[in-house]
């Protein structure tokens, strides 16, 4: 009986820290989103907007 709570209670643990981890990962997807968005916006203007850009 202590085996199968031992078992469930590190099982329950890894959920919370994998949930942890996606929680931390899903806040960095969304920095690197807007760093990338920010990096492409600004290559664009330098592109197209430059002195002799079509912009």
């Amino acid at each position: 009986m202590k085996d199968i709570i031992l078992a469930r209670n590190s099982f329950l643990a890894l959920v919370g820290l994998g949930g942890k981890i996606i929680s931390i990962l899903n806040k960095l997807n969304v920095a690197i989103g807007i760093i990338l968005l920010a990096v492409i916006y600004n290559f664009l203007q330098n592109y197209f907007g430059g002195h002799d850009g079509l912009l």
